[in-house]
């Protein structure tokens, strides 16, 4: 399954679980627009990325990085507004950033409202 285009209807689920993914696809804002379509309206999402929350910006590699787990980014803070920008409300932050191996930030958001297209 392509995270890309998702084969799903619209509002089909009222959670997902999205772990270690996003900063592996080539496109991660179509890939949470997906995830924000196939989102019931006051469903719940939970993002699990790797996140340095002492980056201001999210590092974009040419391509993806082996000596990294083959990561194509490693999410800084603007992650949040990345989620925002597509609808989602961040309504929970977990900072586990403590092993190299699996620096993770865990995301619960929810969708508020389809967007106006």
């Amino acid at each position: 399954m392509d995270l890309h285009y998702l084969g799903f209807r619209d509002n089909a689920f009222r959670l997902i679980l999205c772990c270690d993914v996003l900063e592996h696809v080539h496109n991660d804002r179509q890939c949470m627009r997906e995830l924000w379509r196939v989102l019931q309206p006051g469903g719940l999402a939970l993002l699990h990325v790797p996140y340095a929350p002492d980056s201001p910006v999210t590092i974009e590699f040419e391509s993806p990085r082996p000596d990294l787990n083959m990561h194509t980014r490693y999410y800084g803070t603007d992650y949040f507004a990345r989620l925002a920008e597509m609808g989602f409300q961040v309504l929970h932050e977990g900072k586990d950033v403590g092993a190299v191996i699996k620096p993770c930030e865990e995301k619960v958001v929810e969708k508020t409202a389809d967007l106006q297209a």
